[in-house]
């Protein structure tokens, strides 16, 4: 008689691990939304995590935990670098990815960039400025854009994604279609 083996998905360590990733979004959902940003007190604590439980046998391995986070940080690096993402949520895809693993960061990667489209979709919605609409129609408007580029700054507030909330999306959306 052959000794039981543990049904894939169902192995307490792997099992840790996902329950690790639920925790560590909904902890960065709640920062995100509270105060539009992620801490490393999140994000080091779950990477170190990712990496004691890539050692153990029975979840992903350490060497696709790495793997993992390379991919995750690193296609948000670039974006963090040119300005376009803050390194709360470059450092989140990371260990998104370490705790995920290899190949499974490459569907949440994917996840995540349409999830945040439709999110920026959805915020751009939301800030728009209808009272630009009139003066569109008036015959006004290139006065206007034209006194607020010699003006500079018109005194909006930059707009931002919360792509924590995206990566979130991600990770779920990679867990359920699975």
């Amino acid at each position: 008689m052959h000794p039981a083996t543990p049904t894939p998905g169902l192995d307490p360590i792997y099992l840790a691990s996902m329950v690790v990733l639920l925790l560590l979004v909904a902890a960065a959902i709640y920062m995100e939304l509270l105060e539009n940003r992620i801490p490393n007190s999140i994000t080091y604590p779950a990477l170190v995590v990712a990496i004691v439980l890539g050692y153990l046998p029975g979840g992903i391995s350490l060497s696709s935990s790495v793997v993992g986070f390379a991919i995750g940080f690193g296609t948000l690096f670039a974006f963090y670098m040119f300005g376009g993402m803050g390194g709360g949520d470059v450092k989140l895809m990371g260990a998104v990815g370490a705790l995920v693993g290899y190949p499974m960061v490459i569907t949440t990667v994917v996840y995540t960039a349409v999830a945040g489209g439709v999110i920026a979709i959805f915020v751009m919605i939301w800030q728009l400025d209808f009272s630009r609409l009139g003066l569109l129609f008036s015959g006004k408007s290139g006065d206007v854009a034209a006194t607020e580029s010699v003006a500079g700054e018109t005194g909006k507030k930059k707009t931002t994604i919360p792509y924590g909330i995206a990566i979130a999306i991600g990770c779920m959306l990679t867990l359920y279609i699975r």
